[in-house]
């Protein structure tokens, strides 16, 4: 134990000097450039949003360097790098010379990232092989692109791990649905792979471990088909455990060949030690080891052998994972494991037809679209289990909380443990904190954190909110709604048509809306036209203790002076309401620069306002007259962390202390949750905020 634990430090404090190196460490922000084999399929990063406007996605790719040249010195240097370029379609195994600009990457397993501006210069195609396999997945890809719809975008995942066609949307379902893990290759495609490979050779080869190593070259090259990344090598490898478990040893022999497996992939690549992917992997593995077995022989007395080990084996994954995705997100959906076994009697079969697909792909393209044909039902099945989990609850972690408390105080009672009483104790005082946690119960206005744009809630009430923007990403507008427990937007107010306010909305919500106010005509924005409706100065829209009135912009058309930005004119143009809600008025501003800001202040309708949502993320360019003359208690600045723009600007923030408000920002804050009530002599409003803050757990998935 202590040998293998030194040659795992080892390794990767090895790895991580290299990574580290001061040769590429030193070079932030300079330009290099490198020579190197690309070792991953390129693909399209999401668009984003740069200030106002949208920048389309990159092909993003990684590439290990055989040399790196900076300022005219040629290094040897064998290291992994992102490469984020235009446009670039070369494949596994190529070399290529790319110049960009370097940047620092969060990724652990590279050197850094390098930005390219011209074009990817391929210096040598791929081997034969290489070239050969590309063609099969990219002839694949093309016959599936061709079918519209989320079937047709599943079977790729299932079968080679290419997941280019799923949207957004499906892979956020497929995800809360806990069935992910059938979008991209695991120890169990390659464990079914094999097994069919095994059966189909049986035809032909009666020598069992003949059949075993035909078996082992068939999986080498699906190996290869879908990519020896990491994820799949680590898939591989669990798969070969499961079936010597299977075909050769006792469950003590197959122990250990899971603890060798475990060690020897760590040693080849530490960094993996910190992937949810390999956690993930490694219980769903012991699973089908320790608990799947005797689990199978229990139900076995109940049920036919088939379906008995059909159960077993989702319910095991299911009940060994379930801990640690309630650790990285915090809930778990109730019907998990019965979605799991409701699609598992095909994904065998499904994974089989597709693997024949794509064998056929290239040769025999018309015999492929037959066995694609065949396995499209299949996989429409698991699309529709997949939307039965939006009808389904979801366990929070203050329920489960809750009940773990509750059978730890059933323990202490029955046993007088003094240490299961401490356990009692320590939960206790985090299902207090789960009580007492973002947004809180009574919240009456929540500030998405949405990064560089704005999106702020105003509680209606049974879980129907309005919406002032909508933020520059749908993920993240999706995130926010789910987090401050929205079902439906009766309102949603775009106040100016930047992206970083309305491009959240472009994609849909999958919950209802209802009217959605603009400042003019929507031209090629993806917002629904027969919600639309043009407001100006002086419309409403009450509901409830609620009232929102438009105050800006008016029918009066004003020339204004450009500040220096992306849009003047359009910022000044921004929806500015006032709204009352049980009392407690609120200024939403959109961007509107100092001169609309002092003609607002004019018009006498800033009377009254306890919050305001401060104009341009912060910005600098801010009428101090505006700022103190609206006497608000409260600031909300939705800005991005870390942010080019410099925002929020330090004169704003001092602005706003020295006018008495109370500064809330996402970049710091995370998202921000107020309330309020009247103290009990209605005399005056008693205000309580929380923030989300940037906690250590919330993972963000790729």
């Amino acid at each position: 134990m202590t040998f293998l634990l030194l040659v795992g430090a080892t390794t990767y404090s090895i790895r991580e000097m290299a990574l580290q190196q001061d040769l590429i460490g030193n070079q932030s922000d300079r330009v290099i450039t490198l020579v190197g084999e690309i070792t991953s399929d390129p693909h399209v990063t999401r668009s984003k949003i740069v200030g106002s406007r949208i920048v389309n996605g990159k092909s993003s790719f990684l590439i290990r360097s055989s040399s790196v040249s900076i300022q005219g010195n040629v290094h040897k240097v064998r290291l992994p790098f992102r490469i984020i370029a235009k446009d670039c379609k070369v494949g596994i195994g190529t070399q290529v010379r790319v110049t960009g600009k370097v940047i620092t990457s969060r990724e652990r397993r590279v050197a850094a990232t390098i930005i390219v501006n011209g074009q990817v210069e391929v210096l040598r195609k791929s081997d034969s092989l290489n070239t050969a396999l590309n063609r099969i997945r990219d002839d694949f890809m093309l016959s599936l692109s061709k079918r519209r719809g989320d079937a047709a975008s599943l079977i790729p995942g299932i079968v080679i791990g290419d997941t280019r066609l799923q949207t957004q949307e499906f892979a956020e379902l497929m995800r809360r649905s806990g069935l992910s893990h059938l979008t991209a290759v695991s120890g169990a495609n390659f464990a079914i792979v094999s097994s069919f490979i095994f059966w189909l050779t049986g035809w032909f080869i009666p020598n069992r471990r003949q059949r075993l190593i035909v078996s082992g070259i068939f999986l080498f090259f699906f190996l290869l088909l879908v990519r020896p990344s990491p994820s799949v090598l680590r898939a591989a490898v669990m798969a070969a455990v499961v079936l010597i478990s299977r075909y050769r040893g006792t469950q003590s022999r197959a122990a250990s060949s899971l603890a060798v497996a475990i060690g020897l992939l760590l040693i080849a690549d530490p960094f993996q030690g910190f992937d949810p992917g390999f956690v993930l992997s490694v219980l769903a593995t012991s699973s089908l080891i320790f608990i799947a077995p005797s689990l199978e022989r229990w139900l076995s007395q109940y049920l036919a052998p088939s379906m008995a080990e059909v159960l077993s084996i989702s319910a095991a994954a299911g009940v060994a994972c379930a801990p640690y995705i309630i650790f990285l997100s915090g809930e778990i959906s109730v019907v998990s494991i019965l979605l799991n076994t409701l699609v598992a009697p095909v994904v065998g079969l499904l994974t089989v037809i597709a693997f024949v697909a794509v064998l056929f792909t290239t040769p025999f393209p018309h015999l492929s679209d037959i066995f694609i044909q065949i396995a499209m039902p299949m996989a429409q099945w698991i699309v529709t289990v997949a939307h039965l989990q939006q009808k389904a609850p979801v366990i929070s972690m203050h329920w489960i909380t809750s009940t773990f408390l509750l059978t730890i105080f059933l323990f202490t009672i029955y046993k007088r443990s003094i240490v299961y009483l401490g356990i009692f104790i320590c939960v206790a005082l985090f299902a207090w904190m789960q009580i007492q946690s973002f947004p809180g119960r009574e919240w009456d206005l929540g500030q998405c954190d949405v990064g560089q744009g704005d999106a702020l809630l105003l509680n209606l009430g049974n879980g129907a909110a309005a919406l002032f923007d909508a933020g520059p990403d749908p993920h993240l507008l999706k995130n926010c709604l789910r987090e401050f427990k929205i079902k439906s937007l009766p309102l949603v107010v775009i106040s100016h048509f930047h992206a970083d306010h309305y491009f959240g909305v472009t994609n849909g919500l999958a919950i209802p809306i209802g009217e959605i106010w603009v400042n003019n005509e929507a031209k090629d924005i993806k917002i629904p036209p027969a919600s639309l409706r043009i407001v100006h100065a002086g419309d409403r829209f009450q509901i409830g203790a609620v009232d929102v009135e438009v105050i800006w912009p008016s029918d009066v058309e004003r020339e204004f002076s450009i500040v220096a930005g992306d849009g003047s004119r359009e910022n000044n143009r921004s929806i500015v309401t006032r709204v009352f809600k049980d009392g407690v008025g609120i200024l939403v501003t959109g961007d509107v620069e100092p001169d609309a800001q002092d003609e607002i202040l004019k018009s006498n309708k800033v009377d009254g306002v306890e919050i305001i949502k401060v104009p341009h993320h912060g910005s600098r360019f801010q009428s101090k007259e505006f700022l103190s003359g609206t006497g608000a208690r409260f600031a909300l600045i939705s800005v991005g962390k870390g942010n080019s723009y410099g925002h929020p600007s330090d004169v704003t923030l001092q602005e706003l202390v020295s006018s008495g408000a109370r500064v809330f920002r996402t970049d710091r804050d995370g998202a921000i949750s107020l309330e309020w009530h009247q103290d009990e002599g209605h005399r005056k409003y008693v205000f309580s905020a929380r923030t989300s803050g940037r906690k250590w757990w919330r993972i963000q998935w790729r």
